[in-house]
């Protein structure tokens, strides 16, 4: 027989589990955008002709950089 504490709240593992998931969600998130900005500054230090060769423009990548990284 198992004695329980008056009073004492009863903690659910999916209580706990859903914000550690929304949590390491939005970190992973982070972190992929982070390496996006980083490649897209990386091509706007590229030559002018590998960007045409690739069928970038440098406009593509600024508008890409000056996203907000929630969208």
């Amino acid at each position: 027989m198992t004695a329980q504490v008056p009073n004492t709240p009863v903690v659910h593992p999916i209580r706990i589990t859903l914000p550690l998931a929304a949590i390491k969600r939005l970190a992973t998130r982070i972190v992929e955008r982070m390496i996006e900005r980083k490649s897209k500054r990386m091509l706007m230090e590229m030559p002018e002709y590998l960007l045409r060769d690739i069928g970038v423009t440098r406009y593509d990548i600024a508008q890409d950089l000056n996203r907000p990284f929630w969208r």
